[in-house]
C-alpha cells in the first residue's frame, strides 16, 4: 500500500474515466514502474492543441454526493455521484475514521483513492459505475461553506487539467530536437 501512497492524485470527473484503459507495455511512458497497483491511461482534451492527450493515473481525487451506503459483513462502501458519473468507494474499514456514522446519504465528500476498476457493473444496485475506487482518504466536506454546493468542483478539475496539459506541452517542446 505504501507504493500507491507515493503516487499523485489527479482531480478527475467520473465521466472522464469512461474511456480509461489499463496501461500496457506498448505505452511509452517513463513514469510506468513495476508495481502491484494498476495504472490507467485516461484521455482528456488538451486546450492548447484541441486534441486528446493521455494522462497516466493510479490515484484520483473526486468530490460528490453519497447516494448509497453499504455495510455488509464489515465491508463498508459508498456510492458517490459527482453529477457526471458514479463511483463505488470501498476500503473504508481500513481508514482511520472507519465509522460511517458521519457519512450519510446526501453528504458531500472528498475522496482520494486508488482506481481499481472502470465501467464496473454493480448488480447490488443494478447499475454501471464509472469507477471502483479503494479509498485512501475520505472527508465529509458538507459543512465547509466554500465546498457546500459542489459547483466549483468542475472548474477546479478543468483548471488543474489545463495546467497539466500546458506543462506537458511545454515539456514536449523542450524535449523536441
Amino acid at each position: 500500500m505504501t507504493e500507491v501512497l507515493e503516487e499523485p492524485a489527479f482531480k478527475m470527473l467520473l465521466k472522464q474515466l469512461s474511456n480509461a484503459r489499463p496501461v500496457t507495455s506498448s505505452d511509452k511512458v517513463e513514469t510506468i514502474q513495476k508495481s502491484p497497483y494498476f495504472k490507467w491511461v485516461v484521455m482528456f482534451e488538451n486546450p492548447c492543441h484541441q486534441e486528446l492527450m493521455p494522462i497516466f493515473i493510479s490515484n484520483i481525487w473526486i468530490q460528490g454526493h453519497i447516494t448509497h451506503v453499504f455495510d455488509e459483513s464489515g465491508n463498508k462502501a459508498l456510492l458517490v455521484d459527482d453529477h457526471t458519473g458514479v463511483a463505488l468507494v470501498s476500503g473504508l474499514s481500513h481508514l482511520p475514521q472507519s465509522s460511517l456514522s458521519c457519512f450519510k446519504l446526501g453528504c458531500l465528500v472528498m475522496v482520494i483513492g486508488h482506481v481499481v476498476g472502470v465501467n464496473v457493473n454493480l448488480p447490488i444496485v443494478e447499475r454501471l459505475v464509472n469507477a471502483k475506487i479503494k479509498a485512501i482518504k475520505l472527508v465529509n466536506i458538507s459543512q465547509h461553506s466554500n465546498c457546500r454546493t459542489g459547483k466549483c468542483w468542475m472548474c477546479e478539475v478543468k483548471d488543474a487539467q489545463n495546467h497539466i496539459a500546458s506543462c506537458q506541452t511545454v515539456n514536449n517542446k523542450l524535449s523536441s530536437p
